[in-house]
């Protein structure tokens, strides 16, 4: 079976000052800060990941810059932590038939769901390099 139709969404940067490094975006590449983003980020109290996330976009794309977090995973019981490094991410219109797709091919995932965003699940899995790869569903936009 193929795999469901994917999208490039986003690079996600992570670093340990993600204002500073929003602001070399937007002042050394001529990239804009964009706050539509984050406005579906879960942040409480108990919320799994509480450091800073920034977002600039130009007219190819969006680059995601988050806080390291070297716990994540282990926090999550999960074995892929998209935050220690970064990711490349894509976004489909139907993740379950993905995530069926990746079990076919032997592919594990871990499933994050809704940790991050109230409007997008997520899983996330290694390349064959080690590079972290996320596969996102919304219910805010088209796809």
């Amino acid at each position: 079976m193929p795999a469901p139709k994917l999208k490039l969404h986003h690079i996600n940067v992570c670093t340990h000052d993600a204002a500073a490094l929003r602001d070399w975006y937007r002042d050394i590449l001529g990239m804009t800060h964009d706050t539509s983003v984050t406005r579906h980020r879960i942040v409480r109290e108990d919320a799994l990941y509480k450091g800073g996330v920034e977002v600039v976009r130009d007219e190819a794309g969006e680059i995601h810059i988050a806080e390291t977090d070297p716990h994540l995973a282990a926090r999550a019981g999960h074995s892929v932590n998209p935050l220690l490094r970064g990711h490349i991410a894509y976004r489909t219109d139907d993740l379950e038939a993905f995530k069926r797709h990746l079990e076919e091919q032997g592919i594990p995932y871990a499933d994050y769901g809704h940790a991050f965003s109230g409007a997008w699940k997520q899983i996330f899995f290694h390349d064959p390099t080690g590079q972290v790869i996320e596969v996102q569903e919304t219910n805010d936009e088209e796809f």
